[in-house]
């Protein structure tokens, strides 16, 4: 029993193997659009560090970020007064606010319910201070972009759109 568990996890292994090395041979040139394979769409970003040989492995490293928090606030009660019409207006939210960091060089960490994680400056920074400042930037584009969106609902006639919290803090 334990030899035939040592070969089933040998294969198992070597499989993942030919895995790995099949989507490195597929992975395209720098700008091109995530590339799908099966189960797999990678990001430009893993794009980059598979390409740079950075390795996965438990840990981490300390390193100097800008992180953003934002939430939508009194959501709870919105969300009670809304009903399930709130959905596709969170849906709509947090698209545009993704598009919004993914433009402006941002890593979504987590989604927290109504609530975001984002960071810059891993995995790739441009020094501390651009980082902090494309931060910033990001921020205003979408405190402008969350204006339009809660001027269009309001025309649609929903009289309390989002109000959106952020905080940001660098180091």
């Amino acid at each position: 029993k334990d030899f035939l568990d040592l070969v089933n996890r040998s294969l198992r292994l070597q499989a993942l193997v030919r895995r790995q090395q099949q989507l490195g041979a597929h992975l395209g040139p720098a700008g091109e659009q995530p590339v799908q394979f099966g189960e797999f769409t990678l990001h430009p970003s893993q794009r980059r560090l598979l390409r740079q040989g950075v390795e996965a492995r438990p840990g981490g490293s300390l390193q100097e970020l800008s992180v953003m928090f934002i939430d939508i606030a009194g959501f709870t009660g919105l969300s009670e007064r809304l009903g399930d019409r709130v959905v596709p207006l969170l849906s709509r939210y947090l698209d545009l606010t993704s598009e919004v960091i993914v433009a402006n060089g941002g890593t979504i960490d987590k989604f927290i319910g109504d609530a975001m994680l984002i960071f810059f400056g891993d995995p790739e920074t441009k020094g501390d201070r651009a980082d902090a400042q494309a931060c910033l930037r990001m921020a205003w584009r979408m405190q402008h972009r969350l204006t339009e969106l809660n001027a269009k609902w309001r025309a649609s006639g929903i009289e309390q759109p989002f109000r959106s919290r952020m905080g940001i803090n660098s180091g």
